[in-house]
């Protein structure tokens, strides 16, 4: 079918690719959340573990201002990166991109039983107001979401095999480019961690 007829499937097609961006949205910032809890506790876990040693008197080859120094910085890292941790409120985006989720998800379904259907402008106003005011009320996704959506549905959106892998190759390592700095301050600590207590 074509033209207005057709309102309603492009009003739900656009519902439904939003409803699921909002989905990956939420997952992404859900991850966000566990991994800076996971790395605070290391941090504050390694802080914890040089006064303990040197409390137990166990023979360490660095010097005590050295550890001093160690101390000093890691706590200055576990109060930095909670305050920055903070202010980003994961958790709180998290649960407000999936309540999003749900909004849409509903009214996708009260769009549905309309497809294909003759057209009817003031349902079909009514209800792409009611999607816009949907998404007036919460925060905008970011891109990597709708691309972790577009190479997950590769039928609509690559012509061949090859197009998908790139895509998905480019998207994945963009994806866990945004993890970098839970990488860099893990393997820092680690690193420091195993400097210090090396026998």
């Amino acid at each position: 079918m074509t033209g207005r007829p057709q309102s309603f499937n492009e009003l739900y097609r656009r519902v439904d690719v939003t409803t699921r961006t909002r989905y990956n949205a939420a997952q992404r910032l859900q991850s966000h959340h566990r991994f800076s809890q996971w790395v605070v506790t290391l941090v504050s876990v390694a802080l914890i573990a040089i006064p303990l040693f040197q409390a137990m008197n166990v023979p360490l080859k660095r010097s005590p201002q050295l550890l001093n120094s160690v101390e000093v910085f890691l706590a200055v890292l576990v109060l930095a990166y909670s305050l920055l941790l903070g202010n980003e409120n994961y958790s709180g985006k998290s649960e407000k991109m999936l309540n999003c989720g749900l909004e849409l998800g509903r009214l996708s379904r009260r769009i549905y039983p309309h497809l294909d259907k003759p057209h009817q402008e003031d349902l079909y106003k009514e209800l792409s107001e009611e999607y816009h005011d949907i998404l007036e009320k919460f925060e905008n996704h970011d891109p990597i979401d709708y691309e972790v959506y577009r190479i997950n549905n590769p039928s609509i959106y690559y012509k061949n095999k090859a197009t998908h892998v790139i895509a998905w190759l480019v998207v994945k390592f963009k994806y866990i480019l945004g993890y970098w700095h839970y990488i860099g301050v893990t393997l820092g600590v680690i690193f420091a961690i195993l400097y210090i207590f090396a026998f």
